[in-house]
């Protein structure tokens, strides 16, 4: 369980990074 979390963390990081990215790029 510990190993999934730790595979899981940096992914959702990754996702709500380009999400943020997306959102700022649609915005221009």
């Amino acid at each position: 369980m510990v190993g999934f979390l730790k595979i899981m963390v940096p992914i959702l990081l990754i996702v709500f990074l380009l999400m943020g990215v997306w959102v700022s790029v649609l915005h221009f």
